[in-house]
Order: C-alpha cells, then sequence, then structure tokens
C-alpha cells in the first residue's frame, strides 16, 4: 500500500483499478490522456458542442417534472440541484491485446442522477420477469447453443441472375 501511494504522488504515472478482475493497473499519464483524447475526437461517435447544454437541460427537466402529477415530496427529491456536467474516465482493458481502455461516464452529481435512479427504481421490478431475459453474455451464449436453425438452400444474387447452391 505504501509503494502504492508513492507511486500515486508521480504525476507521470497514473494508478488505476483494471476494467475486469481485482488487478491495479500503472499506466504512462500521457498515454492515458492521448488514449481519451483520441475517443473523444472520433467525430463518428462524438461532437463538439458549441457551448454547454447543463442549464437548458436542467430547464427541461424541471419543466416536465413541474408538469408530473407528484406530491411536494418526490418533486423535491427529483429536482436536480446539482449542475455538475458527466465525468468520462477510462479503465485499462486487460483482458485484451493493444493496451485498449474502456470508456466509463460518471452520472453522479449531475442534473438528471436523481431522476435517473427513481425511473431505474420503478423499472427494476419489469425487468427480467420474461422468458425472451437474458442477464449477461454468457446466459446468451448459453440460450443461442440450445437453438438449431437447418437451412436447405442459399439464394444469391449476382448481375440479376439468381443462383441456387444447397447445402447439406
Amino acid at each position: 500500500m505504501r509503494a502504492i501511494q508513492d507511486l500515486k504522488k508521480d504525476e507521470s504515472i497514473l494508478v488505476q483499478p483494471a476494467d475486469k478482475g481485482k488487478a491495479t493497473v500503472l499506466m504512462d499519464t500521457a498515454e492515458y490522456e492521448d488514449k481519451i483524447h483520441a475517443m473523444l475526437s472520433d467525430e463518428r461517435t462524438d461532437e463538439l458542442l458549441p457551448s454547454d447544454p447543463t442549464q437548458r437541460y436542467k430547464r427541461d427537466l424541471v419543466a416536465i417534472l413541474s408538469k408530473l402529477k407528484i406530491d411536494k415530496y418526490q418533486y423535491d427529491l427529483l429536482l436536480p440541484t446539482a449542475e455538475n456536467i458527466p465525468r468520462i474516465y477510462n479503465t485499462p482493458k486487460l483482458h485484451k491485446p493493444g493496451n485498449k481502455v474502456r470508456p466509463i461516464v460518471d452520472y453522479t452529481g449531475t442534473i438528471g442522477y436523481q431522476t435517473s435512479r427513481a425511473l431505474a427504481d420503478i423499472r427494476s421490478p419489469l425487468v427480467g420477469g420474461t422468458e425472451h431475459h437474458v442477464t449477461n453474455f454468457k446466459d446468451l451464449a448459453e440460450s443461442l447453443a440450445e437453438v438449431m436453425i437447418e437451412v436447405t438452400s442459399l439464394f444469391i444474387e449476382s448481375k440479376g441472375e439468381k443462383y441456387i447452391d444447397s447445402l447439406k
């Protein structure tokens, strides 16, 4: 623990938990920042906003809450008081080659946090109550292992002509 505390004092080294497992990872701070910058610079997935929309989102949420038929206690509980913006950070994926990272968005303390928690509490009894619900990837894989698909023929279209390839 003392060694980790000493490493945390070195600003060129980042000490953080791994994405999976109970490992502690030491990462070059500059490399970590480069990975976040590269991820956020991807115009296919992210867009630079001209201004901070937090105040507008807060006004919109207050307008929606004022229209709900809820008592004052519930309204005060859901009313956004914090104006923090969500914080993003990455955790290293040790189980993947190439020093990949998983982005995590921390929504705690933001304008919609209390509302999100309340909605999650309302919907939680409804989740998982059907035969089509899967809890995780392993559950999905086990469910699909029991599925058999029979293919009798394959139609292939090329330059307007149709070909039939029988499969056995």
